[in-house]
């Protein structure tokens, strides 16, 4: 079944998070993690990675931590889960871009690789088309 990754929801928290906030303000590790409880290692992990790919930006010193990089508008929910190293692949049988089996039944003789490769693509352009300040604007609270 398709699911979300923890990483992927932590990195989401983490967005949210640096978004409520303006967008502007920095917040550090300790900040995001201890108010979502969620493990410092963890958390640190996870802006390390969106740092790396400028997600996010770093701010040194006493006062540093992470505000927003690249606008929220700009990304969508697959580049999240690709930035966290997670895209949302259904099967086995799809290589990374969702056209070659690589199951151990020839495609020709795979009666449901069409229908996996069909509903890979609808996940992809589902995934593609919402961008992050769309579902970091809902539900506020």
């Amino acid at each position: 079944m398709f699911r979300l990754s923890r990483n992927f929801e932590y990195a989401l928290i983490a967005l949210k998070h640096l978004s409520s906030q303006g967008g502007k303000k920095v917040s550090t590790v300790k900040e995001i993690s201890s108010c979502y409880e969620i493990s410092f290692t963890l958390m640190a992990r996870i802006l390390f990675i969106l740092k790396k790919a400028g997600v996010l930006t770093s701010v040194r010193g006493t006062k540093g931590g992470y505000t927003l990089g690249k606008g929220l508008s700009k990304l969508s929910v697959y580049d999240l889960m690709k930035v966290v190293g997670e895209p949302p692949y259904l099967s086995k049988c799809l290589d990374k871009s969702g056209e070659k089996s690589k199951c151990s039944v020839p495609t020709a003789g795979c009666n449901i690789f069409p229908a996996i490769k069909e509903l890979q693509r609808e996940v992809y352009n589902l995934t593609k088309g919402i961008k992050l300040k769309e579902i970091m604007a809902e539900g506020d609270n």
